[in-house]
């Protein structure tokens, strides 16, 4: 097998599973990268992983089944002291489910999961659609004018004449006072 490089401070600590049948064992860094080796851990190689609902994680056999470990409980529960037994979840600082760094993790209790979920911006951000709350009310403002026509603001704004057509109507955006 070649050999991995390993960051100037990053960590490795052996996964607690038996040793496979083909004579694997696994380690897991404090950057959230699984090794798979056979007798030296630098020996070895990167494991690639899955993502489960948006979280990295990997498959493992394990006493004959196969088990499924998010990386970042992995990382928690090696790098990580549990402050009280009701912090039972993992949290990602920067809310990204990728970084499962150990500085960007931490335990956390049902509450503290909760308000930090309520932190994340970007479940309110929008993705690719033309039209946001601040555009509509633009819209607004240009229909209430009356000197602009329909089919120019749709131009302007890269929509069709019948979206114009709907938000004037109130059928969508309705809810968008100015």
């Amino acid at each position: 097998m070649a050999s991995i490089r390993l960051y100037s401070n990053e960590k490795y600590e052996l996964l607690p599973f038996p040793k496979t049948p083909n004579g694997f064992r696994y380690a897991i860094t404090n950057y959230g990268r699984v090794i798979s080796y056979t007798k030296e851990i630098l020996e070895g190689r990167f494991l690639k992983h899955v993502l489960v609902r948006g979280y990295p994680a990997l498959s493992f056999k394990i006493k004959g089944g196969r088990k499924t470990f998010l990386l970042h409980r992995l990382v928690a529960d090696l790098f990580l002291k549990k402050p009280s037994p009701k912090h039972n979840f993992v949290i990602h600082l920067n809310f990204k489910k990728e970084d499962n760094h150990v500085h960007n993790l931490k335990w956390a209790t049902v509450e503290q999961k909760n308000n930090h979920s309520r932190l994340d911006r970007r479940k309110y951000e929008i993705g690719n659609y033309k039209l946001t709350a601040e555009r509509v009310k633009l819209i607004k403002k240009k229909m209430l004018n009356g000197k602009t026509r329909l089919k120019t603001i749709a131009k302007q704004f890269g929509v069709s004449d019948m979206q114009i057509h709907r938000i004037k109507t109130g059928e969508n955006w309705g809810y968008i006072k100015i």
